[in-house]
């Protein structure tokens, strides 16, 4: 049986080790690839590697915004696909929105709701 996210490389950008380790075992369930950091510098390093096809990232990171992770993903692969969650409010996700990111969620979020919103952006 076909897994929502097999095979699908995922770069996902979290700070937080705990939720990062979930994350990480939660896309790997589901048949991603996953290359997990900790930081918007360490992503954007990877911009180098070969193409991701969905980046998963935290909006407030220690050292950047995700939002200008989500710019530096989308300029090095026009084609990737990127989701954002914030426990901040509606000014930063617009920064999120603007910056290319096609969903932002706002923390807690379900883990079937952004499953849902991955799978229907690999497909």
């Amino acid at each position: 049986m076909q897994k929502p996210l097999d095979g699908r490389r995922v770069l996902l950008v979290e700070d937080a080790p705990y939720v990062r380790d979930a994350l990480t075992m939660l896309l790997e369930r589901e048949g991603a690839v996953v290359v997990a950091v900790a930081t918007g510098q360490e992503a954007l390093a990877l911009t180098s590697s070969a193409p991701f096809d969905l980046v998963l990232t935290d909006l407030a990171l220690p050292d950047m915004g995700g939002d200008a992770v989500v710019s530096g993903a989308r300029a090095a692969w026009p084609r990737v696909r990127a989701l954002v969650l914030t426990a901040s409010g509606e000014p930063l996700m617009s920064r999120a929105r603007a910056a290319g990111a096609e969903v932002v969620l706002e923390k807690p979020v379900e883990w079937g709701v952004l499953l849902d919103r991955l799978a229907r952006r690999a497909a």
